[in-house]
C-alpha cells in the first residue's frame, strides 16, 4: 500500500508539475499574441507579401546633369550625321523668328536663382585663372552658369556634373551606403508611403518630383538581428524593399535628424 500511494503521489506530483509547464506556455502565447496585436495596432507595421516577406519603400533620388558633354566619337558623329542631311537637303526649315532670341545676361539668370532657393544661393568658392581674372562659384547651384565643373566632393550637389548621380545615405548601424528606405505601415499606399518616407529623411526642408507610379525596382535581404527579435516580425522570412525614382528640385539637401540615415554621399552609375 506504502509503495502504491509513494506512486501515486509521485504520478500526481508530475502531472501537476507538467499541468504548469502547459500552463506557462499557454500563457506565454497568449503574451505574444497580445503584444504583437498590440504593436501591430499602434504601430502598424510589418505589413507582408503573400509569401511572408515585410513591405519596405525605398526612394532613388536622382540629380539630373548639370553639363552637356560630348565626347570625339559622339561630335564626329553629329558631324557626319549634319552633312549627310545636308547633301541630301533634309534639314529641317525653320522659320526666321524661330532663330531670333536673345541670349540672358548671367546677371538675370541669377537674379532668378536668387528668388528661387533664397538664402542658400550665394558664392561659396572662386578660382583664379591664369590671364587673372577670378571665377565665382555657387556651391549649392544646379545651374550650370554657377556649378563648379571640376567638382570631385561627393558629398556636394554639383559632384559629377555631366553624369546623373543618386543620393545615397549611411546607415549608422550597419555602416553601408543605401538609398533611403523606410517600412511601409498596414493599408496605406506606395505613394503615402513614399511622401512619408521623404518627410521622414527631409523633414520637408527641399523638394523632390515623384515620377514614377510603379516601382523602379526592388531586393530582397534577410531580417537584422535587432529585426528578429521584434515579436512583430515573427512570421517574416525576410525584407522585400521596392525602389521608386524622384527626381531633385530646389534647394539644397538637408537630411533630417534623428534618423538612422544621417551622413550623404552622391553616386554615379554606370
Amino acid at each position: 500500500i506504502r509503495d502504491s500511494l509513494q506512486l501515486v503521489t509521485k504520478s500526481m506530483r508530475s502531472f501537476t508539475e507538467a499541468a504548469d509547464i502547459a500552463e506557462k506556455k499557454i500563457q506565454k502565447k497568449q503574451t505574444m499574441k497580445l503584444l504583437y496585436e498590440k504593436l501591430s495596432k499602434e504601430s502598424n507595421l510589418c505589413i507582408m507579401t503573400k509569401d511572408f516577406y515585410r513591405v519596405d519603400c525605398g526612394l532613388i533620388i536622382e540629380r539630373k546633369p548639370i553639363f552637356l558633354r560630348y565626347d570625339k566619337e559622339a561630335m564626329e558623329h553629329f558631324r557626319f550625321r549634319h552633312f549627310l542631311l545636308k547633301k541630301h537637303n533634309m534639314n529641317m526649315a525653320l522659320p526666321k523668328e524661330l532663330l531670333e532670341f536673345k541670349e540672358r545676361e548671367i546677371g538675370e539668370v541669377k537674379d532668378d536663382l536668387d528668388k528661387l532657393s533664397g538664402e542658400e544661393m550665394g558664392p561659396t568658392h572662386e578660382k583664379k585663372l591664369d590671364n587673372g581674372e577670378r571665377i565665382f562659384y555657387y556651391g549649392n547651384s544646379k545651374s550650370f552658369f554657377f556649378s563648379d565643373p571640376d567638382m570631385d566632393d561627393p558629398h556636394s550637389i554639383q559632384y559629377a556634373g555631366a553624369n546623373s548621380v543618386y543620393l545615397l545615405l549611411k546607415d549608422k548601424i550597419t555602416g553601408q551606403w543605401i538609398f533611403p528606405t523606410g517600412l511601409i505601415k498596414n493599408k496605406q499606399s506606395f505613394l503615402s508611403a513614399r511622401q512619408d518616407l521623404f518627410e521622414k529623411v527631409s523633414n520637408n526642408r527641399w523638394l523632390v518630383e515623384h515620377i514614377l507610379n510603379r516601382p523602379l525596382t526592388f531586393d530582397v535581404r534577410d531580417l537584422t538581428k535587432e529585426e528578429k527579435s521584434n515579436p512583430v516580425h515573427r512570421k517574416c522570412k525576410g525584407v522585400k524593399t521596392f525602389y521608386f525614382l524622384a527626381t531633385q528640385l530646389l534647394s539644397l539637401i538637408h537630411i533630417s535628424e534623428p534618423t538612422r540615415q544621417a551622413e550623404i554621399s552622391y553616386a554615379v552609375f554606370c
